[in-house]
């Protein structure tokens, strides 16, 4: 097991884990037997909130493209980036969401 353990770090197999590189989060805090359904349940509520943002943009969008206000719409995309900044906050970086840019 260990060999195996060797073989693979010889090979690089280690080298991009997520977190590589950065302190263990919550290492200092007191220790809760349901750390990993809470952390679990936190990054389920995260990615169904950035989903929800994508259906948003999904129907939003379109609407904008085509809008002849263009202050209204500029407005609009506005709160629509701020709430993807919001969004990309909580969630890690394969999930984030790019700014709207029209």
């Amino acid at each position: 097991m260990e060999r195996s353990i060797r073989q693979a770090v010889a090979r690089g197999e280690f080298d991009h884990l997520p977190g590589a590189g950065k302190p263990l989060p919550d290492l200092d805090r007191e220790y809760d037997p349901d750390w990993w359904a809470r952390r679990y349940l936190e990054q389920m509520r995260a990615q169904d909130a950035a989903d929800d943002v994508r259906r948003l943009l999904r129907q939003e969008l379109p609407l904008l493209k085509t809008t002849p206000d263009r202050a209204a719409a500029a407005a609009r995309i506005a709160e629509l980036n701020a709430l993807i900044a919001r969004v990309n906050a909580t969630v890690p970086e394969e999930l984030r969401l790019p700014p709207v840019a029209i």
